[in-house]
This record gives structure tokens, C-alpha cells and sequence, in this order.
């Protein structure tokens, strides 16, 4: 076999192990890279879709059914169908596309998409090599800033070159935390990513707030966890938590979000609550 060929493949797989790390799946992570001509045309990991629990298994270990590749479910979620999705944010980053020419209605009116891929994956070594890589996504997003009172931008659980890029294109950063001690480990280096783009890139970054999800009063662990995160973070945590819901697992399934699936249910509620502490706090 070509040695150079084989160094490449090496390569790859060590990548496809990296991006397993991601996977919350206990019994096995799972890495997928699909290359064509020397490039990264896909990639991803197995886990849960949005909306669901991050648990993989049940206690016997067997694998729950819905366990899939995650990256489609935040489009899928708001009425829209990630197979018949045209240009993405991946365009915009790596090909120079207009926002404009990407972003796409959805279900609710006053909210619109600019669509994600499992091909953003593989952006971070895409932009290794650009100038000024750090500020893409703010030019990206610059010419459509008035067009809307809020931009949200999603972000993948880990602390990449498109994590740092919607660091500096952002004014704040809502950091959602799942009541449980898995997630408490990624605090500090997320808060170390955020000081070090302060220093160096983005001086009016402000931290949002802490929110709690999966929250579940009747646990321990729960309670522990939330007062836990009160106690050291004080004021910067939202008063409003998100409570585990089975209408927030299901509303994805339906291609709607929770609050056009079911306006009363606990889940809904949170999240009008916790919409009306964000713009409440802003004012």
C-alpha cells in the first residue's frame, strides 16, 4: 500500500476516534468520516436526537431505538426537512455565500433558519489555513444584524475553531446546563475559552446566564446540582429552569417546536418563561 496513502487513512481514523469523544452513547462511540479525493465531505457520531435525554442505553446496556446521528434535529424540529435543505451555514463559512441566499422560513412566523449540515463538522480544518478564520461567522452574519431583534446562534458541544467563531460573533453566551455531573466538567473550559476570546478577540463578550435543564425536582442529584451551580455562579443563573418534559422529547418528532406541539405543557411553558427573563433582563 502507498505509504503516504497510509499515513492519510491514519490520519482520518485518529479524527473519526477524536470526533467519537463527542458521542454521550456508553456501550460504544462511534466516529464516521466520508472522504473523497483527499477531503472531508461528511463526518459525525452516533447519540440522540434534540430533544431527548442524553442516554443512549437502557440499564440492560441494549441501545435505545432513536439513537442516531444528531446533526439534523434542530432544523427537523421547526418544521423543516434536513434532506430538502439547498445552501447551509457551511456555504457561507467555507464558499463565501451570502447569508442572505441560506437562511429559510420556518413553521413560526418571525422565525427564520440558517440551516446547519453535518458538513460544518469538518469546517474547523477547513478554516485552519484562512486569515483571520476567528471572525468568519461575524462577517457572515454582519449584513443581516438588522433584520432581527435576536440571533441565536447553536453550537456543538465542543470548543472547536466554529465554537470560537460564534464566540466572537456574539454579544453574549447562554450556557445551558444539564443537572448532572457530566456536564459540570465542561464548565470550567468552556469559561476558559470564553476569558482567552475576551482577551484576545471579542472584548464585549458578556456571559447570559447559566440555565438549568433536564431539571427534576423530585432527585437528589438534581437539587444538589442546581443549588450547587446557584451557590457559585450567583446571579449570572436564570431563575427560570428547564424541567425534564416528555412533550419536549416528542415535539421534534413531530417537526414542531414544543411550544406550536403543545403551548400547556410543562416544557412550553419553561422555555415562555425563560424567553420573557432573557428580554426582561435586556430592556
Amino acid at each position: 500500500m502507498n505509504t503516504k496513502q497510509s499515513l492519510l487513512d491514519y490520519r482520518y481514523l485518529r479524527m473519526a476516534r477524536i470526533w467519537a469523544e463527542n458521542s454521550y452513547c456508553r456501550r460504544r462511540q462511534v466516529g464516521a468520516l466520508v472522504v473523497k479525493d483527499k477531503m472531508i465531505i461528511s463526518d459525525g457520531y452516533n447519540g440522540t436526537p434534540s430533544g431527548f435525554e442524553n442516554i443512549c442505553e437502557d440499564e440492560s446496556g441494549t441501545t435505545f431505538p432513536y439513537v442516531l446521528h444528531a446533526e439534523a434535529n434542530a432544523t427537523s424540529g421547526i418544521g423543516i426537512d434536513a434532506s430538502q435543505i439547498g445552501k447551509t451555514i457551511y456555504e457561507c463559512l467555507c464558499s463565501g455565500l451570502p447569508a442572505t441566499e441560506a437562511i429559510t422560513k420556518t413553521v413560526v412566523d418571525g422565525l427564520d433558519l440558517l440551516p446547519s449540515h453535518i458538513d460544518l463538522a469538518g469546517a474547523d480544518l477547513e478554516l485552519l489555513e484562512r486569515s483571520e478564520r476567528e471572525y468568519i461567522l461575524r462577517s457572515v452574519l454582519a449584513p443581516v444584524l438588522d433584520r432581527y431583534d435576536y440571533i441565536l446562534i447553536d453550537c456543538s458541544p465542543s470548543l472547536g475553531l466554529i465554537t470560537v467563531n460564534a464566540l466572537v460573533a456574539a454579544d453574549s453566551v447562554l450556557i445551558p446546563v444539564q443537572c448532572e455531573y457530566f456536564a459540570l466538567e465542561g464548565i470550567s473550559k468552556l469559561l476558559n475559552t470564553i476569558r482567552i476570546v475576551r482577551q484576545r478577540l471579542n472584548a464585549q463578550l458578556d456571559i447570559e446566564g447559566f440555565l438549568m435543564t433536564m431539571y427534576d425536582s423530585r432527585t437528589r442529584l438534581n437539587n444538589q446540582i442546581y443549588e450547587e451551580v446557584k451557590s457559585h455562579f450567583k446571579g449570572l443563573v436564570f431563575e427560570t429552569v428547564i424541567q425534564r418534559n416528555v412533550k419536549l422529547g416528542e415535539a421534534p418528532s413531530h417537526g414542531l417546536p414544543a411550544l406550536l406541539y403543545d403551548a400547556d405543557s410543562r416544557g412550553a411553558i419553561n422555555h415562555l418563561q425563560l424567553a420573557a427573563e432573557l428580554i426582561n433582563k435586556n430592556k
